[in-house]
């Protein structure tokens, strides 16, 4: 909300000069800064969520959310190769031993009935995969959003939260382990496709009914409709966490179709877009976009057919206009 209101800056569009602004401010590097300002205004040119439409600050916010989304992904990610380089052995078992240990040890609280305590795991992730107060104050979040979908909506606070064991060792996914970025890009994919096909829409997005809010339950039942059908490494439960970017419990409606409509597939394009660029900095030399694209063209402009790079670029062009096979050779 407030990176939000602070990108927007009271204009009545949204104003480039203004992210430029605020990222200088935060620090960020003019070459990073260009890349994410093209990413903000790409991201925040899309389907906003329901009557918010031509509002800069409300537009900041659907593009914002969709990087909230990203990094909750990145923090389980973390998290499980956190636990991975810490218990090299037992993964996941090993780290709830020493989770039951750090129970027993403060009295056993949370300990009892195969559960523990939200306190326990802050302690875990702060002393053990020895985490910032920050990012560990965000991964438990997310965790607990994992490890008991839509219970925080039933609390008043996180700290009186408990999970039980076997749902913590579920985070390891069995034979096949869990993957969040997985679960991003298949949010993504479905986007797409539903935006495709809007008759494919589950129905606990389509707006039917007075509930603002989508349930675990429902989600669940869709997820498996959601563009790909099941897919391992990439269960509902934590696509729904991933979603729960305002921490409640429960994910809005609105909010949701939003995201998977249009931030998230968007916030995949302007990051394979920064991908490519950065590859072609890197690859062609030149101090900025406009110097590496001269070394690819001729003095009309046109493509140099025998550059190296050539056909990854006339590929990139193809999948860009939305064609699945190479474009046909001129006859002439």
């Amino acid at each position: 909300e407030a990176a939000a209101s602070d990108l927007a800056g009271g204009r009545a569009v949204l104003d480039p000069a203004r992210i430029a602004t605020c990222l200088a401010a935060a620090g960020v590097e003019d070459d990073v800064a260009g890349r994410v300002s093209m990413a903000l205004a790409h991201c925040a040119a899309g389907l906003l969520p329901a009557g918010t439409a031509g509002d800069p600050e409300a537009a900041f916010r659907h593009a914002l959310s969709a990087f909230v989304v990203a990094h909750r992904a990145h923090l389980l990610s973390k998290f499980l190769q956190g636990v991975e380089q810490r218990f090299p052995r037992g993964g996941l078992s090993e780290a709830l031993q020493a989770l039951l240990a750090s129970g027993a040890g403060s009295g056993g609280a949370g300990a009892e009935g195969g559960s523990l305590a939200a306190e326990t795991l802050r302690r875990f992730l702060q002393d053990t995969l020895e985490m910032p107060k920050a990012d560990a104050e965000f991964t438990l979040e997310v965790l607990l959003s994992a490890l008991c979908p839509g219970a925080l909506a039933t609390l008043e606070d996180v700290d009186d939260m408990a999970f039980a064991v076997e749902d913590f060792l579920a985070l390891g996914g069995g034979r096949t382990p869990l993957d969040p970025e997985l679960v991003l890009g298949r949010l993504s994919r479905c986007g797409r496709g539903l935006m495709q096909c809007p008759a494919k829409l589950p129905r606990c997005l389509r707006g039917e009914g007075d509930d603002e809010d989508i349930q675990f339950q429902a989600f669940s039942a869709a997820w498996a409709s959601l563009g790909e059908g099941p897919a391992t490494g990439a269960p509902a439960f934590l696509a729904y966490a991933l979603l729960d970017i305002r921490g409640r419990g429960c994910i809005s409606r609105d909010e949701t179709k939003a995201l998977i409509l249009d931030a998230l597939p968007r916030r995949a394009e302007a990051a394979a877009l920064g991908e490519v660029q950065v590859c072609l900095l890197r690859r062609l030399g030149g101090g900025s976009w406009e110097e590496a694209h001269s070394k690819l063209v001729d003095a009309q402009g046109a493509l140099i057919t025998d550059h190296p790079l050539a056909k990854d670029v006339v590929r990139i062009s193809s999948n860009d206009q939305g064609h699945s096979r190479s474009p046909r050779k001129s006859r002439r």
